[in-house]
């Protein structure tokens, strides 16, 4: 059904490992011992608040062979991306499904403000830093690579939305010549209780053929969610010039036709200054190669700084350990407990024994005297 499903086995999830917390506290492995396994970890801000006092925490464990394959994918159909990335997203959906479950939250305004604001802590980059002329990413890939433009935050965001069960929206917005837009997504506003978030000032809703639709834009502040990050419903395009060009829903049958999107070999038709070249490291040990040296401390301390921690160093030594690590900890602080405890007990009995020998030579010495 999916091209890029077909390179991987039966049933092989592409996310292995996901994990969502909100305690203020840094999660998450510096470094995977698992060689087809790579973790990337990062904070974030829910996007219905007024503000982030605390952050929370994403956890991801993403199959190589999975990025590998869908980098070297065809991404040339909005369709194809859409349902390859809602396939993928679906351990990271149940991962923040279960944290709902777990905090008692309920309310979809809450819920959306979390996967939005897991989008948009995405660094934002332009595709020709990536080599391509025109490159929408998968979802696994935006979230392995940490960056991305708006439509690789727009499919993000319309993929994850999908798996945690709501219907998105794309929202393609064009300039006055159509030489250039925006995309971004929406939820439908008769969805729960989303007629009730309050918008940030001059944030007008989404009205396409008579519907009305809350914004929900995975790249609407450049450089990532940080101190600026774009909170629920913020819509500023239209003050910025940009007119709605389509509303469509992420799974209509129709959606090439009304959202097309172009790979590398667009002949130039949309971007006729830059050069048709495609940089992608075909070769799946050299990607593996650059994931293998991802500094995550150095890209954690820039977010931490972006979240206003001022001294991310100092807050990053809160970290809890994996699992793994916690487990092994215990194990080695039970062992070194049971030793120090026989050895302790063992000096205990060996002073007896020198006591008790020396009151019997004491005792032979008295004798002797007498």
């Amino acid at each position: 059904m999916l091209l890029a499903l077909l390179s991987l086995p039966a049933n092989a999830e592409a996310i292995r490992l996901a994990a969502v917390y909100h305690d203020d506290q840094p999660h998450g492995q510096i470094e995977s011992r698992d060689p087809s396994l790579h973790v990337v970890s990062w904070p974030f801000c829910p996007s219905y608040g007024k503000s982030c006092s605390e952050l929370a925490w994403v956890e991801v464990g993403v199959s190589v062979d999975a990025y590998v394959a869908r980098r070297n994918g065809p991404h040339a159909a909005a369709s194809e991306l859409t349902l390859t990335s809602v396939e993928d997203m679906q351990p990271l959906a149940r991962a923040l499904e279960d944290f709902f479950k777990a905090q008692g939250i309920t309310s979809d305004a809450v819920k959306v403000g979390y996967a939005h604001g897991l989008v948009q802590s995405l660094d934002y980059h332009l595709d020709e830093e990536t080599g391509w002329t025109e490159y929408p990413k998968y979802a696994i890939e935006s979230l392995v690579d940490e960056q991305g433009d708006c439509d690789d935050g727009a499919i993000w965001t319309a993929s994850l939305l999908t798996a945690l069960g709501y219907q998105p929206y794309y929202v393609r917005w064009r300039n006055a010549d159509d030489s250039g837009g925006h995309l971004s997504t929406a939820l439908a506003m008769d969805t729960g209780d989303l007629a009730q978030v309050k918008r940030p000032a001059s944030s007008p809703v989404v009205t396409w053929e008579g519907q009305d639709f809350l914004h929900v834009d995975g790249t609407g502040s450049i450089g990532g969610c940080g101190r600026g990050c774009m909170k629920l419903g913020w819509n500023g395009w239209e003050a910025k010039g940009l007119s709605l060009k389509t509303v469509v829903a992420a799974d209509d049958p129709d959606l090439d036709t009304l959202l097309p999107l172009s790979a590398w070999d667009n002949g130039n038709q949309h971007f006729p200054g830059r050069q048709t070249q495609d940089w992608r490291e075909e070769d799946p040990d050299r990607i593996r190669e650059r994931l293998q040296d991802w500094d995550w401390e150095a890209r954690t301390k820039r977010r931490l700084k972006d979240l206003g921690r001022e001294d991310p160093e100092l807050w990053l030594k809160k970290r809890r350990p994996n699992p793994v690590g916690d487990g092994t900890w215990i194990l080695l602080s039970g062992a070194m407990g049971s030793g120090l405890l026989v050895m302790l007990v063992m000096g205990w009995r060996a002073r007896q024994r020198r006591l008790a020998e020396a009151e019997r030579l004491a005792a032979e010495r008295r004798k002797q005297q007498f």
